[in-house]
C-alpha cells in the first residue's frame, strides 16, 4: 500500500517522474512499469528503513509481553 502511493505520487508529479532500467543492448532507458516499480520501491524500503529510522531519530525497540511464569502474584506482601 505504501510503495503503491510512493510510485503513484512519483509518476503524478510535474513533470512526471519515471522508473527506468537501461537496456544494454541498445543503450536506451524504458521504464519498468507499476507492478516493477512497486517491487522496487518496496525492496527500497526494507532495505532502508535502519537506515531512515537512525536519520529520524527513531529507535525500534521489541519488549516482550510478560508471561505468565514472569509474572509475580500480587498479593499486597513483598518477598525476597
Amino acid at each position: 500500500l505504501v510503495s503503491r502511493s510512493i510510485v503513484e505520487a512519483v509518476r503524478n508529479r510535474k513533470p512526471p517522474g519515471r522508473f527506468l532500467t537501461k537496456d544494454d543492448k541498445t543503450g536506451l532507458w524504458n521504464d519498468i512499469g507499476d507492478q516493477k516499480a512497486r517491487e522496487k520501491t518496496s525492496q527500497a524500503l526494507r532495505e532502508g528503513a535502519p537506515v531512515i529510522r537512525r536519520e529520524i531519530g527513531m529507535t525500534a525497540t521489541v519488549v516482550p509481553a510478560p508471561s505468565s511464569h514472569n509474572r509475580r502474584a500480587s498479593s499486597g506482601s513483598i518477598s525476597s
